[in-house]
Formats: C-alpha cells, structure tokens, sequence
C-alpha cells in the first residue's frame, strides 16, 4: 500500500514538474517569437522608408529620361515598367503598366504613393519582404513578356504568328516576287521583333536572378529555349520561298513536327512553372 502511495506521489510531482516547464518553454517560444509593439512600429517605419526610397529613385529617372524628349523612349520603357510594376505587385495594386504610355505612368504613380502612405507598420513590413521574391518578379517583370513569346511562337495564332499570316496571306495563287517578298518580311519581324523579346526577356531574367532558386531559373530558361527553337524553325521555312535557301533535307512535314513539338514542350513548361509558383496570367485587356 506504502508503495502505491509512494509511485502515486512520484508519478503526480513528475506531471507537475512536466506541465510547469511546458508552460516556462511556451511562453519562452511566443516572447521570441511575437516582437513587442515598439518592435514592429520601428520595423515597419524603416520597411515604408524602404519601399518610398525604392519609388523616389524610380521617379526620379524616369522624370529625367522624360524630360529629354517629352516622353520615355522604347529601350528605356521596359525597364521603368518593370520597376513600377514590381512595386505595384508587391503591395498588391491590380493595375500595371503594358504599354509606354505616360497617362498609366501617371495614375500608377499615384496609386503607389497613397498605398505607401496607408500601409499599417505590418503591411509595410509583408510588402518589403515581398519585392524581391520569384512570385512577384515574375508576375510584375516577366509573365507579360514570356506570354507574348508564348503567342508569338503559336503557328495556330494567326494574330501573333509570322509564319501562320504568311500561310494565310500567300494562300491563294500568287506571283512567285510577292510571295518571296512576303516571306522576307515575316522573316525580318521574326528575328527584329519576336526574339527581341526573348533577348530582352533573358536579360530580365539575368537582372533578377538572384531572386529566384536555380531550378527555377532553369525551368525559365527552358521555356525560352523551346519558343526559341520553334521560332528558328519557322524562320527555316520561310526561307524556302525565298530564292536563296539551305535545304537541310527535311521535309514541310518534318519542319512543322518540330515546330508544334518545341512550342509545345515550351506551353506545357510554362504552365507547369506558373502552376508551381501561384501566378494566373490575365490578359491586360482585363486591367
């Protein structure tokens, strides 16, 4: 009986001890964890500062390029719109700039500075830590750009591709000198404008790398290289209705499988790679 009583004792001061140093280590854990008032307010002024610094130097270049001409030229465009719309994106402003128009820069701007304004310490500290993060370099710098690859590359978008218009355009019977001259054009937009954009959109990507996990910088790169590939393709059959040409031996059938594949595969990985990062593109006819 004494012995009972005795593992009875032991066993009660035992939960005791345990449930007394379970609450010491929790409330240990949520002081760390939860920094005091004073903490987030210090933390989150220095984030606002932080974030109106970043708006302050992007105004201040963009207004002296501005000022130059009355106007912000196009190799200058695509960075201004990158800067501002990773700001947007990061403090979670729907609108973004598409198009080099002064009007969207202006009303941006505005939008900026007031959300700055009106950020509680907590916001402004989530919003900091936002700016440099895959999703939002993604969403603001890069997604518009690697969908209009996308549809460039399409041979089934007769809006954006170069070799399905040529296609439709040179249907019907033609004289052998306008559709030479055709293909010439579709090759020259081809190769000035469609992969301007994967250029351009690789040296986004450069700027923003250390943003992004190697792997994902992989994926990226991937996808560029497969509407790369089926880019480079179209242009080799456009140049077999020009007079001067190199016959690789590949048949009209051969060329488009490759085509459809590379773009394809490219599609597919762009899909995938939005998918695994959260992002929906939306057209900026939605804006």
């Amino acid at each position: 009986m004494n012995c009972i009583r005795g593992i009875l004792f032991l066993t009660i001061c035992l939960c005791t001890i345990f449930n007394l140093a379970g609450c010491g280590s929790n409330n240990t854990v949520s002081k760390q964890v939860q920094p005091s008032n004073a903490e987030v307010k210090k933390e989150g002024q220095a984030a606002k500062k932080y974030l109106m610094n970043q708006f302050s130097n992007a105004n201040k270049d963009f207004d002296q390029k501005y000022s130059i001409r009355g106007w912000i030229e196009a190799k200058d465009f695509r960075s201004f719109r990158n800067e501002y719309n990773i700001l947007a994106v990061a403090l979670k402003i729907r609108q973004q700039i598409t198009i080099n128009d002064n009007d969207d820069f202006k009303k941006l701007r505005k939008k900026i500075n007031d959300k700055i304004h009106s950020l509680s310490d907590t916001q402004a500290i989530q919003s900091k830590k936002n700016i440099r993060t895959a999703k939002v370099i993604y969403k603001a710098a890069l997604m518009a750009d690697m969908h209009q690859i996308q549809d460039e590359s399409d041979i089934n978008n007769s809006d954006e591709n170069e070799l399905e218009e040529f296609m439709e355009l040179n249907s019907d019977s033609k004289s052998a000198a306008e559709i030479k001259k055709n293909a010439k054009e579709s090759i020259d937009n081809i190769n000035t404008t469609d992969m301007s954009y994967i250029k351009n959109t690789k040296s986004t990507l450069e700027k923003y790398r250390e943003c992004f996990t190697q792997n994902e910088l992989n994926d990226l790169n991937n996808i560029l290289s497969n509407f790369q590939s089926s880019l480079e393709r179209q242009v080799y059959v456009l140049q077999q209705f020009k007079e001067s040409s190199i016959d690789d031996g590949s048949t009209m059938n051969d060329n488009i499988q490759t085509i459809k594949h590379n773009f394809e595969n490219g599609q597919k990985q762009l899909s995938q790679f939005e998918g695994k990062l959260g992002v929906e593109y939306e057209d900026s006819s939605d804006y």
